[in-house]
């Protein structure tokens, strides 16, 4: 039996998740001599309520102790000290089974295995809201960084693979050895993926949709759209396929099954001088915004759409 249907037999597959999550990061288990194992993990003051829901989350399953105040002497600070919520558990043979996996010696390492068996969204977005940072600028989201200085840089590259493998996320390692997430249509199906599980002290992680900015202004009646294909009467059948674009149902699409299929392969190359009315403008920023995608992808999908759409009908016509 392996060390993964072991550590099953002791805890549900969600939980075992949950703990993974925080031991990518803020959790860690003691190591004192021969002594048994204590789990344990802390956060700031200020996210005192997160520390709370993960512990309410968790002792059900692990014996750990409600959080508990500490006030930390630090100099590098202005007040001169820091104050922390920690958690730490009681010895149970899981967590033994968890320092086999998690543990060379008194060094952590990553368990990539028992990663890609139990990471799921919910884990994900624990592990982001414990190790995560969302750098929003004027107006869009231009990456996101996990804090993964603390392991080798092959652990990170294992971890990027089995991020790419679940849930086709492309990360790469920046110069501080941290995963970095830069595709601006990635980074809002990541967002997607986790904001679910997002607890109210940590909203901090979300994005503020209201603050997008548009690159369409509103006096821009008339732009440029690049097609991997070329149209007759571009603003005539740009605007019919607009017509009965709904946002809402391509943003819910585009979510659950176009982005897995993204057409990051298709060469844009046929440039169509269109004329858009406002209410078209403003259905593609929508989708932008929500999607991260360029008008001229959002309009490629919409005729690739409809164009699947006759296929299935028996009809033969592209437009």
């Amino acid at each position: 039996m392996g060390l993964s249907e072991e550590l099953l037999e002791h805890i549900p597959l969600r939980s075992l998740s949950l703990i993974n999550a925080k031991l990518l990061r803020d959790g860690n288990l003691t190591i004192e001599g021969t002594k048994q194992p204590r789990f344990r993990f802390q956060h700031s003051y200020a996210d005192k309520g997160w520390c709370y829901f993960c512990y309410e989350s968790l002792h059900s399953y692990i014996p750990i102790n409600p959080p508990r105040y500490k006030k930390n002497i630090d100099p590098r600070v202005n007040a001169g000290f820091s104050e922390t919520f920690y958690v730490q558990s009681r010895t149970t043979p899981l967590l033994t089974l968890l320092k086999k996996s998690w543990y060379a010696g008194k060094k952590k390492i990553i368990p990539l295995q028992l990663i890609e068996q139990t990471l799921s969204p919910e884990s994900l977005a624990w592990w982001y809201q414990d190790d995560g940072h969302l750098v929003w600028k004027n107006g869009s989201p231009r990456k996101i960084i996990l804090s993964t200085d603390n392991f080798t840089r092959e652990e990170n590259f294992g971890l990027i693979k089995i991020l790419r493998e679940l849930f086709h996320l492309e990360f790469s390692l920046d110069g501080q050895n941290r995963l970095c997430l830069y595709d601006q249509p990635q980074i809002l199906y990541f967002i997607f993926l986790v904001q679910d599980y997002i607890h109210p002290s940590m909203a901090r992680k979300l994005p503020p949709y209201s603050q997008i900015t548009s690159p369409i202004k509103s006096h821009q009646k008339r732009t440029t759209i690049y097609l991997p294909f070329q149209l007759t009467k571009p603003t005539k059948e740009i605007r019919e396929i607009l017509f009965k674009f709904n946002p809402e149902t391509f943003i819910a699409n585009w979510y659950r099954d176009l982005y897995k299929s993204h057409l990051t392969t298709t060469t844009l190359i046929y440039s169509h001088q269109v004329t858009l009315i406002e209410l078209e403008q403003n259905k593609i920023f929508m989708t932008q915004s929500r999607t991260g995608l360029r008008m001229s992808e959002i309009i490629t999908i919409l005729f690739f759409t409809k164009a699947k759409k006759r296929l299935s009908k028996g009809q033969t016509s592209f437009r």
